[in-house]
């Protein structure tokens, strides 16, 4: 089984499906995330090229937990 899970924002599948995904990942399952928008709205502190850098690593750094490619 193969399972794609589309957010639109970098946090939303760690908020709203993490445990879903391990769950697809422990019974087999390949597991593909997707990001529509990079994140670079949503700060007063740092600037947009700041916020993609550090909402892109924090998306790879979950990804790991959940064990997806």
């Amino acid at each position: 089984m193969k399972v794609l899970a589309i957010s639109a924002h970098p946090d939303d599948l760690e908020l709203l499906c993490a445990g879903t995904l391990v769950k697809f990942k422990k019974q087999g399952a390949e597991v593909f995330t997707c990001h529509v928008c990079d994140g670079n709205k949503g700060s007063k502190v740092y600037s947009s090229e700041e916020l993609v850098k550090i909402r892109r690593k924090e998306a790879l750094e979950s990804v790991k937990l959940i064990v997806a490619t």
